[in-house]
């Protein structure tokens, strides 16, 4: 998983859709949906309702959504944390986290 996967994400459940994340995020509305993909195929769990004209969240997405929202609140409180002079990045200009991995149980997802 990538925070730029669920940054994507998180941009389709704000803005209702792909094509509206895509812009909103600057990419394309195939590299949000290839992200996407890529954690429907790494976590086994349909994300995107790619039925209708728009692709939009699934209910499985729009909780996994809620918890990525969880993560992406706590790497910006890092960051901030890092830029306020009580730490610092690494030599190579890069920011690591490492979190555990999400156990979700899709059968108590209700729609």
């Amino acid at each position: 998983m990538q925070l730029s996967q669920l940054e994507y994400l998180q941009a389709v459940a704000n803005y209702g859709g792909v094509r509206k994340a895509a812009r909103a995020v600057h990419v394309s509305p195939q590299a949000v949906s290839s992200a996407i993909k890529k954690l429907e195929s790494e976590y086994q769990i349909v994300l995107l309702d790619r039925s209708a004209g728009e692709a939009v969240l699934s209910p499985a997405g729009r909780e996994f959504a809620r918890r990525a929202r969880v993560i992406l609140a706590q790497v910006d409180d890092l960051k901030k944390y890092t830029q306020s002079g009580n730490g610092g990045v690494s030599p190579d200009g890069h920011f690591r986290l490492y979190a555990p991995c999400l156990e979700l149980h899709p059968k108590t997802w209700t729609a």
